[in-house]
């Protein structure tokens, strides 16, 4: 046989380690076996009668079927991920048995660390003429449909031009792998054959880029989930519309990832972790093969800026009411403490402090400052015997109509009604 590489060896440990806690003894040797894909160009002729033993077939297979599931996790390192094999392993038995059943002979062969399935398809065992483009077609249906039945997940496949000969199935793969990528295919069109529907496609223009990148950044700083969702969905049926590339696409998208991310570089608690979480997103962007796939993963990193935001928001806010309520009980007493000064005191513009202070409070700056005063003034009439004009002067009213207005409208009663009902109370 041909010489396998030792990581490939590894590989097929770890994959057959993973498989035997899945299957046990059903444990079948074509789903792990991945030499004829990755290692096809140094077969040689001596090495086909060993592969035809190995797998029990007559005649080497005609067709090449690359099947990817989209439940796949992209692997950053180049170490075989366990989350992958989880997903792919019941796959691969439900393509085994529906390929069983049809009695087709194949080999399935698992290529580590992607979410791609290849299958060397021959002729049934007992057609004797070659396999019809429709009865490929139907059986790919088949696996569609039966992998979402028995596991839930969805697959598309693309199915190669007959294989003539050792030397087409690296072809057979390039075909059928650059058809998938050129179409972006959505599990909405699941099986194509290679070479199906490709066509030279334009470029978005910048002013777009920047028009989606203003969008991102407005709903991620609104931190609304569901906004976030549709905008995503609108840019990328924007791009599918306008016929780029599969690889334009993700380019696109993973441009949007670098600019959001570059946009938010001094405003986030974490920049270390997001900017890590950027480099991570853009390189899987990079490598799925789903358009819903990229949205799943942009719109999981876009949250998690929005999610590292409302923490910044909350510890800003935090703050900001911990020195608003320090400059309350030094100053409340001063008739002239106004939001102006407050503003000022805090370091921001009188009409965003406003507004800030509302979003924080609950209510406007002058309708707590009142409360808070009377509040005050209620400990005064309580407590003391201090004439009702000066209890006001003590509490920032320079008006004593004016106290006896708020105080009546805050809290029902006059300042008068409430010291007698106090002291009724008290006695």
């Amino acid at each position: 046989m041909a010489k396998i590489r030792q990581d490939m060896l590894e590989q097929e440990r770890f994959t057959k380690m993973i498989m035997q806690e899945h299957f046990a003894d059903n444990l079948s040797e074509g789903v792990i076996y991945s030499l004829l894909l990755e290692d096809t160009h140094q077969l040689k002729t001596e090495d086909i009668p060993q592969i035809l033993e190995l797998f029990s077939l007559n005649k080497m297979p005609d067709f090449l079927f690359l099947i990817s599931v989209e439940g796949c996790n992209f692997v950053e390192s180049g170490a075989p991920d366990r989350d992958i094999f989880q997903v792919k392993i019941p796959v691969e038995h439900v393509l085994h048995q529906v390929l069983e059943k049809l009695e087709y002979e194949f080999i399935m062969c698992t290529i580590a660390n992607t979410d791609r399935i290849v299958i060397l398809l021959g002729r049934g065992q007992k057609e004797r003429e070659p396999v019809r483009p429709q009865q490929l077609k139907d059986l790919a249906d088949r696996m569609v449909e039966q992998v979402k039945v028995e596991t839930r997940e969805e697959i598309a496949i693309t199915i190669s031009k007959r294989c003539i000969g050792l030397n087409s199935y690296p072809a057979a793969y390039n075909a059928c792998r650059e058809t998938y990528d050129n179409l972006f295919m959505d599990t909405r069109e699941a099986v194509r054959f290679a070479g199906q529907g490709q066509k030279r496609r334009t470029s978005r223009k910048i002013t777009t880029l920047e028009q989606h990148r203003a969008e991102l950044i407005s709903t991620i700083s609104a931190l609304d989930q569901d906004k976030l969702q549709q905008v995503l969905d609108a840019i990328m049926d924007c791009l599918l519309k306008d016929d780029m590339t599969a690889s334009q696409i993700k380019l696109y998208m993973a441009s949007l990832v670098s600019l959001v991310t570059e946009y938010f570089n001094d405003l986030v608690v974490d920049w270390n972790d997001i900017n890590d979480a950027s480099i991570s997103t853009a390189r899987i962007i990079l490598d799925v093969n789903y358009a819903s796939s990229v949205k799943r993963v942009a719109f999981r990193f876009f949250w998690k800026i929005a999610n590292n935001l409302k923490a910044m928001y909350l510890t800003k806010e935090l703050q900001l009411r911990q020195r608003l309520d320090h400059c309350f009980e030094v100053l409340y007493k001063d008739p002239e403490f106004n939001i102006a000064t407050a503003a000022e005191q805090t370091g921001y513009n009188v009409s965003y402090f406003g507004k800030l202070f509302k979003k924080i409070y609950g209510v406007t700056f002058n309708g707590y400052l009142s409360r808070y005063r009377v509040s005050h003034s209620k400990v005064l009439l309580r407590d003391t015997s201090m004439p009702i004009n000066l209890v006001a002067e003590q509490v920032g009213f320079n008006n004593y109509t004016y106290y006896y207005t708020v105080f009546k409208a805050i809290l029902g009663v006059t300042p008068q009604q409430y010291r007698h009902s106090s002291r009724d109370m008290q006695e």
